[in-house]
């Protein structure tokens, strides 16, 4: 380096100054250092004198140097100027090129310095140090394209893009003889381009960008016809470009330091681009949803809004957009659910729940919403996405059918009125049935025991008249009246013979023994009859023997038994079960009037045949009731069961006796079965849980 060359680095902070300065010493680089700390100062020091090269920081105060710089090289544009600064932006390097501005410099990489100061020493004319002040800077331009040529001029100003994160592209357009561009010479790139396109910067500096891989139909669009535009027009341009082999998309800037040049930047958008094609899918699917997506800022402020939001309530973008999420809410949230959603909000966590919402003419309508904070990488909540569906039309239906409800429970309330009725009617009738057949038991034994009292009343009467004698007889025997005595005996002989008082002493004993079990059949069909009008509540839980409720039922109904059938019984010692008792009885009696029914009908003239089993397994008792009577066709036994079905002539059945009976037991949590042969009989079998608390009825 000459010892004449003069270099001044100005520098605002004194750490940066020491730095370089011991650097700059280091390389045995002369070096005017100045401080300045503010533009105007910056600006006095570069008019202070004439310099080969000015270094100088970007910013002074926090203010960038740039129209100082600016105005410098318009002044002395032959004073080459290196700018050291920090990462500079892709905007920021196009101002410093529009500047003139030579290269720059990063702090973090110094030591490029030395070799950006010596290359531009040794570029500038022998003859620089003729220049004065005053010396016109058109004059200079001219005189320098004059030695160089403009494009070598306009290629010093790429050293700025060497060091670039972005790839950089220094070129001249080629024309045919139309003024169209038809091609270019690349004249420069950086380290970044080479990345970018996988070619070598030596093996395609000055070449024509046909010959490279970077030619026509490799890019979209075709960088000839816009950067030649550029280079032709003057016009800056910015674009996306895709380069197809490299399956990269760039962002363009595209600027034209000279007449027929062109310098592009290309900033890699690829990922870019790929988030806003799932953005662009995202924000189509919120466009289609069938739900309303609303997304807030953290204060609640509405950023977007899809077309759903807009329909169903007539808001539109524009109404929403940057006004608070409360334009959409009514008056009448109730307060404890919007304390709970602030509670979850504060929280960063998710709130589901419906509410009243309000469209833009004031309408309300019911809303089914849902709230999710959305987190950045550092779990900061950035975002609020609501997604609401209109519940209108389900509320409407949901009320409609809460008051359908209301009204089936009131006609359930009436029909269980109607069927504890009906159950009662049942066993009315029932009851009805017993006690007729009751009387006519009691009937038999009252017959003759009425019979015997009429016989023991004159047998009374008789020995009324022989203890009056035997009295006559006793006076005159007392009185010594033995004459008299002695013909009294033959008026007792003649009475005792008359009466014939020994048959009579005789014939009482019997009339007695018969009198006591007429008496006693009569008290066991009376307290038969009484288990089951005996005034208990229907579904008192009890202590059950079910064979001997059987046996029971069969004693009051002894007189319908005998008209129509021969009874068989098979009882068998069975454990006691919890069971509602009066409902029980009221099934056993139900089946062997059905029984007794079926005979009659298929014997008319005589007897059938009824055969009654109890028995039972380790979790079961059974009882069996079997009769030969007319048989079920297979068309109605699957309705037997079913409310008011009967075979029966109108007015002799309610159809609910089987009804009833197979409630009763599956409410014991038993099973009622049947088994039938049309014209052969039928066997009814009802099992009941040994071990069981059966259900009472509501």
């Amino acid at each position: 380096m000459e010892s004449n060359d003069r270099v001044l680095f100005i520098n605002e902070s004194p750490e940066t100054a020491s730095i370089v300065m011991e650097k700059l010493a280091m390389w045995d680089i002369p070096v005017c250092q100045k401080q300045a700390t503010s533009l105007k100062d910056l600006n006095n020091l570069l008019n202070s004198g004439l310099w080969d090269v000015v270094i100088s920081e970007y910013k002074y105060s926090g203010v960038i140097a740039f129209d100082v710089l600016k105005k410098l090289k318009k002044t002395y544009c032959h004073i080459p100027i290196i700018v050291l600064s920090d990462d500079l932006s892709e905007e920021n390097v196009l101002e410093l090129i529009e500047a003139g501005i030579d290269d720059s410099v990063p702090k973090k990489e110094l030591s490029r310095l030395r070799q950006v100061i010596c290359r531009i020493l040794r570029n500038l004319p022998s003859h620089r140090h003729v220049l004065t002040q005053g010396y016109s800077a058109d004059k200079q331009v001219g005189r320098y394209e004059a030695e160089y040529g403009p494009a070598e001029m306009e290629h010093k100003g790429s050293i700025l893009f060497a060091n670039m994160t972005e790839a950089f592209l220094y070129g001249k357009v080629i024309c045919d003889r139309q003024g169209k561009p038809v091609d270019y010479v690349i004249l420069d790139t950086n380290h970044a381009f080479e990345l970018m396109t996988g070619n070598q910067r030596f093996e395609i500096l000055n070449r024509r960008a046909a010959e490279t891989n970077f030619g026509t139909n490799e890019t979209e669009p075709d960088l000839i016809e816009i950067c030649g535009r550029v280079a032709i027009t003057g016009e800056k341009r910015v674009f996306e470009c895709k380069m197809n082999y490299r399956e990269k998309v760039y962002s363009v800037s595209a600027y034209s330091p000279c007449p027929g040049y062109f310098v592009s930047i290309f900033t890699d958008i690829t990922e870019q681009k790929k988030i806003e094609a799932e953005i662009e899918k995202l924000a189509a699917a919120f466009e289609r949803s069938p739900v309303m997506v609303i997304i807030t800022n953290p204060d609640g402020i509405m950023e977007y809004i899809n077309s759903k939001v807009t329909s169903v309530t007539g808001f539109s973008f524009k109404d929403a957009n940057s006004r608070n999420i409360n334009l959409l809410k009514s008056e009448m949230v109730p307060k404890h659910i919007l304390n709970e959603m602030k509670e979850k909000f504060r929280n960063d966590e998710s709130w589901e729940g419906e509410f009243i919402s309000k469209k833009k003419n004031g309408e309300l309508y019911w809303v089914s919403a849902s709230v999710s904070p959305v987190r950045d990488r550092n779990g900061n909540t950035t975002n609020y996405i609501l997604i609401q569906e209109d519940i209108s039309d389900k509320k409407k239906f949901q009320q409609e059918l809460e008051e359908k409800h209301r009204n089936l429970v009131k006609e359930v309330m009436k029909l269980k009125v109607m069927q504890k009725q009906k159950i009662q009617q049942e066993k009315l009738t029932g009851i009805g049935h017993l006690a007729a057949g009751a009387a006519h038991e009691i009937n038999n034994p009252l017959g003759f025991v009425i019979s015997n009292f009429d016989m023991l009343s004159k047998y009374c009467e008789r020995f009324g008249d022989l203890i009056q004698a035997y009295r006559i007889f006793k006076n005159h025997i007392k009185n010594n009246e033995y004459q008299l005595a002695v013909q009294n005996i033959s008026v007792l002989e003649e009475l005792e013979e008359k009466y014939n008082i020994d048959f009579l002493l005789s014939d009482i004993n019997d009339i007695f023994n018969d009198c006591n079990d007429g008496l006693t059949r009569i008290t066991n069909i009376v307290s038969g009859l009484g288990t089951y009008i005996r005034e208990e509540p229907h579904d008192k839980i009890m202590e059950y023997d079910l064979s001997a409720a059987v046996d029971n039922t069969l004693e009051i109904l002894q007189s319908d038994l005998k008209q129509h059938a021969e009874v068989k019984k098979e009882l068998n010692k069975v454990p006691d079960i919890q069971v509602m008792g009066d409902q029980i009885n009221q099934v056993i009696v139900n089946l062997i009037e059905n029984a007794l029914y079926a005979i009659s009908r298929k014997h008319v003239n005589g007897k059938g045949e009824l055969k009654v089993r109890t028995y039972n397994d380790k979790r079961y008792v059974y009882c069996q009731i079997e009769d030969n009577g007319a048989g079920i066709s297979k068309d109605n036994l699957n309705k037997i069961f079913d409310p008011f079905f009967t075979t029966k002539p109108v007015g002799q059945g309610s159809g609910m006796g089987l009804t009833i009976a197979y409630n009763i037991i599956s409410r014991h949590n038993g099973q009622l079965s049947v088994e039938s042969e049309y014209g052969k009989g039928t066997s009814f079998t009802f099992k009941l849980p040994v071990n069981n608390k059966p259900k009472k009825t509501n």
